[in-house]
This record gives C-alpha cells, sequence and structure tokens, in this order.
C-alpha cells in the first residue's frame, strides 16, 4: 500500500489524506508523508480505529487543514475515480469483477477510454486515474470542475457496464480490508500509469460547446485572483522574502516545489528574463537541503512563463507553517499577516510617540518608569506632597502611590 500512495500523493506540500472507517464513523486526518512510511501506515491501519478492518477508505484528493474532507478543503486531486456497479445490468450480474475487467480492457480502453492508473476490485469495480499536478486554487473552481468531467465522461462511455462519475472529495478502500456489503476482501492492482490534464482534454474528453468559450470569457473579466502590481521595488522585495524564508531555516523546511514556482513568477514579473528567473530559481533550490531534481521543478515551473500570478500573503504563510511567532522573527517586508501588520503598526506608533515625547525612539517603558521614580523622589525629598507632585509629574494619584510603593520597597524614600 505504500508503494502505490507514494505514487498517487507525490506533493512535498504539508498536506493531509482523510482516513475514514465507515462502518464505526471514525475519522482522521493523516499527513501525507505517514502514508508513505511503511512502519507508520502499518501502526496507523492496526491502531483502535481501524483494528476491525471493515470498510476502511482513504480520500482520493489532499486537504490543506485537518477540519473537513469536503469540496472547500481540497488542496490537489491525484486521483480521479469511476465507479463501475456492473452488477445493475443483467448480463454482468453474475460475473466477477476480473471478468468485468478484461471485457473492459478488451472493448473500451484505447478506444473509448485511457488504461487506468489502476483497479480496485470488491463488491464492485473502480477505475483510478492517477492526474498530475491537479492542484485547486485559492477562489477557483476549475481544478475540481474539470475533475468531475472527467469522471463524469468516462462514466458515460462506460454507462453499458453500470458506471458512475464521482465527486472530487471522494474515497476509496484500503486493499485488504473488507467491503461489509458482501464480505468481499478489497483488492488493487496497479499499472503505475500517469496523465497530465490536457492530454487528457485533448485525446479522451468531448469537445466543448461554442457558447464555453464566449461565456469564460466573461467569467475571466470577473476574475477574483488578485495579481501584484507590476512594480519593480516590490517584486524584488517580494524575491527577498523567499530567500530569506529559505535562509532562515537551513534550507530545511517544506514546500520546495511551492517556493521554487513563485520565485521563478516572480522573478518574471521583476522584469528578469525567462532564463535570469529560471537561473534565481535553481539557486533558491540549491539552497534547500535536499533539493528536488533540476528537470523536476524545470517542468512543474515552466507555465509560469505564460502567465504569472501571486498568492495572497495569508496563504503563502499558510503553505509554509509559518506562525505569528515566526512572522515576527523574520521580519519580511512584503509576505506579512494582517496580524502581523497590525503589531508592527502598533510598534511603530509606540516608536513615533516616545520620539516625539522622549526624543528617544527605542526607549524602554522600564527606562521611563525608573526615571519617573527619580523625578518623584527628587519632589519628595524637597517635601513636596504627593497631591502637589502628582499635578507637577502629571501623574495619576494612584500610578504615584504604586510607584512610590515601589521605592519604599527599594529604599529610595
Amino acid at each position: 500500500m505504500t508503494e502505490f500512495f507514494s505514487f498517487v500523493f507525490d506533493t512535498e506540500a504539508n498536506v493531509f489524506v482523510h482516513l475514514l472507517n465507515k462502518e464505526t464513523g471514525d475519522t482522521y486526518f493523516q499527513p501525507v508523508g505517514s502514508l508513505k512510511d511503511k512502519v507508520k501506515l502499518t501502526s496507523i491501519l492496526h491502531s483502535q480505529r481501524f483494528k476491525r478492518n471493515i470498510d476502511l477508505m482513504y480520500s482520493l484528493s489532499t486537504f490543506k487543514a485537518m477540519k473537513n474532507a469536503t469540496q472547500e478543503n481540497v488542496f490537489s486531486i491525484p486521483l480521479i475515480q469511476v465507479d463501475v456497479d456492473y452488477r445493475r445490468i443483467p448480463q454482468y450480474r453474475e460475473k466477477t469483477p476480473q471478468q468485468v475487467w478484461r471485457r473492459v480492457l478488451e472493448q473500451e480502453v484505447g478506444n473509448s477510454i485511457p488504461h487506468p492508473s489502476a483497479i480496485e476490485y470488491g463488491h464492485q469495480l473502480r477505475l483510478l486515474y492517477k492526474i498530475k499536478d491537479l492542484y485547486v486554487r485559492e477562489g477557483s473552481n476549475s481544478s475540481k470542475n474539470i475533475a468531475k468531467r472527467i469522471s463524469k465522461i468516462f462514466a458515460r462511455k462506460l454507462s453499458g457496464y453500470g458506471a458512475e462519475g464521482q465527486p472530487v472529495n471522494s474515497h476509496g478502500r484500503i486493499p485488504g480490508s473488507i467491503n461489509s456489503k458482501d464480505g468481499s476482501k478489497i483488492q488493487l492492482e496497479i499499472f503505475g500509469y500517469s496523465y497530465e490534464i490536457e492530454a487528457i482534454k485533448e485525446k479522451w474528453l468531448d469537445p466543448l460547446p461554442d457558447w464555453y468559450h464566449d461565456w469564460k470569457a466573461k467569467q475571466r473579466e470577473k476574475s477574483k485572483i488578485s495579481y501584484l502590481p507590476s512594480t519593480y521595488s516590490l517584486n524584488m522585495k517580494r524575491l527577498d522574502d523567499f530567500f530569506r524564508i529559505v535562509d532562515y531555516f537551513d534550507g530545511d523546511l517544506d514546500g520546495r516545489r511551492f517556493l521554487c514556482f513563485m520565485v521563478r513568477s516572480q522573478a518574471i514579473m521583476a522584469g528578469y528574463t525567462s532564463e535570469e528567473a529560471k537561473d534565481m530559481m535553481v539557486d533558491l533550490n540549491n539552497r534547500f537541503k535536499s533539493p528536488l531534481k533540476e528537470p523536476l521543478i524545470e517542468q512543474d515551473t515552466r507555465n509560469v512563463e505564460r502567465k504569472q500570478y501571486a498568492f495572497k500573503n495569508e496563504n503563502i504563510l499558510e503553505r509554509l507553517s509559518i506562525t505569528s511567532e515566526l512572522e515576527e522573527k523574520l521580519n519580511l517586508e512584503t509576505i506579512i499577516s494582517s496580524t502581523e501588520k497590525k503589531r508592527r503598526n502598533r510598534v511603530n506608533k509606540s516608536r513615533r510617540y516616545r520620539e516625539e515625547v522622549y526624543g528617544n525612539p527605542n526607549i524602554s517603558k522600564r527606562s521611563l518608569i525608573e526615571e519617573e521614580k527619580m523625578e518623584i523622589k527628587a519632589l519628595w525629598d524637597e517635601g513636596i506632597k504627593k497631591k502637589e507632585i502628582s499635578n507637577i509629574l502629571s501623574i495619576k494619584p494612584k500610578t504615584l502611590q504604586r510607584r512610590m510603593r515601589e521605592m519604599e520597597k527599594e529604599g529610595l524614600v
């Protein structure tokens, strides 16, 4: 199973897969890295939640957070599935899943549908297609829509076998687990095929109707994607921020592909040539403790040559797991959250006030209190009463009382 999970969930992002015990309703999110580790995966499947080994399932999509397995939380769609419920078709009702698959292989594969990446046998037949780099952008449904369209069209072409399309947040069954419907044991056959979305669209999907392109053009005009202003200084500072993040962690951090993509895109926005942007990305990649293979990141990021856009600051910080405490330490110039922006405004306001009142923006609150105590002591030694000291130094009576108590403890009065 680890071989299959490594093949399917080949992302470096810090994302999660949803595991489900359908019999008990127990649900659990696991980092994708845990499912690729044989020891960890064995421990998970033998844990209290899953030890009965009945109706164990895993999500075909990855999720951004461990909160729910809804379409809104989907990060990427590495698997598209088509369920073939052949038992609904009278002529196949008595067949085994393997017999039905052989029929599909002979009649349909290569003609109406591409060869599946893997097949799940059990109560019925499930075709699984591994899709390369189908990520879900914030605020966009395009990736979800194309995944649903592929599943729907493939299912329609296999309608004679009882096939049905599936949503992007659907689940597959863990091999070796038991399907409670008929007690069948789940088997998985892996073929290893993986597909680019564009290749599937070009060869296997029906052409879109003429009206669709006009409608799509109008939708793009209403796009909610926020583009960064194309100013040299802003883009250069943003590039510096990405390099600063990598250097702060000494190259040991997740999100390597994402960072390479962002640097190459940002460099082109800053006015660098395509070759210079690529060199800058390679420089960033070489700073990682475990650099990615150069041909891999070149392939993964080359679409920025056509179009560049920027993620929102909050999304970047979330993908790189940068907390508010880390933000304060990193002191980034452009990649900052609204919380950090407010904190900096408070600090700057305080510095301006201390500059105007005390002539020193860096003076500490403790230093101001100690100076105030010395002024109180000088007036007290002259025999001036507390009420008058409060008026002279513009100190509230309660504050003066608190300062006097501190001074008594310190032996100043």
